[in-house]
């Protein structure tokens, strides 16, 4: 840090002000540790302000009472090993951009997969698939264990199963992804679909098979609350000709 801002460290300092919302501190470690980034010195205060239409900060509000024209930012320092070279910096510069834009996906979409949870379980009526009355009952009771608070839900979308003869595969229903799954960076999700795939070449009555649910490991590591590996849970749905298609409920998701 050069000296005349007052003070000086022998760390590469990392500054960040970002709306204030949940998973930021703890994404953004783990993504400099990552990066072989060791971190000395966390400082993570939230602070009340009011800015302008431009975003230029007008005053900062820590002792005044909340008002609709203010809002909490949370200001995070971290201090860390010291990375000399432009190249480094831009590498971590990009990465921490690339987590807080997860972060803020997953956290502004959350209510909305909660939503699609609820619908996954309304739509599985026994009158109205073709599945047993023991296997829906178990889809829901899991379902509604998910969503009690024992996942983070991070992402979702929804993807149709097409199948011509022996072969088969998926396509994105556009406009479906939510939290992480937004953009259609998702390659290693459609990887973890790829058993439905093979199952349904080297049997043709797979898609048939009175099965809702699928679950497995993605082989991608969450950039959202913690780096572990992401869980991906499919629920088979069906149409008005009682067609099947995946809605991926908790695509991508971290076990609490």
């Amino acid at each position: 840090m050069p000296r005349n801002d007052g003070w000086n460290t022998d760390h590469t300092v990392v500054q960040i002000v970002n709306d204030d919302m949940a998973f930021l501190v703890d994404s953004v470690s783990a993504a400099l540790n990552q990066l072989d980034a060791t971190i000395h010195v966390v400082v993570h205060p939230v602070i009340r302000v009011k800015r302008d239409k431009a975003g230029g900060l007008l005053k900062i509000c820590q002792n005044e009472n909340p008002s609709v024209d203010t809002s909490a930012e949370s200001v995070i320092h971290i201090e860390i090993n010291e990375h000399a070279g432009a190249d480094k910096l831009r590498s971590i510069s990009k990465q921490l951009e690339y987590v807080l834009a997860d972060v803020r996906n997953a956290v502004e979409d959350w209510r909305t997969m909660r939503v699609k949870v609820a619908e996954a379980i309304a739509d599985l009526q026994p009158d109205e698939v073709p599945l047993s009355r023991a296997e829906i009952d178990e889809t829901k009771s899991f379902l509604r264990w998910i969503d009690d608070n024992h996942f983070t839900f991070l992402g979702y979308r929804e993807y149709g199963i097409t199948s011509k003869g022996k072969k088969a595969g998926l396509k994105t229903y556009p406009k479906s992804g939510l939290g992480v799954l937004r953009s259609r960076r998702d390659q290693n999700f459609r990887r973890a679909f790829q058993r439905v795939g093979i199952a349904a070449r080297t049997s043709p009555t797979f898609l048939k098979r009175p099965t809702a649910l699928m679950v497995s490991k993605a082989n991608t590591l969450s950039t959202v609350h913690r780096p572990v590996h992401l869980d991906t849970i499919g629920v088979k749905m069906f149409d008005k000709a009682r067609q099947r298609y995946w809605r991926t409920v908790v695509c991508w998701a971290v076990y609490v």
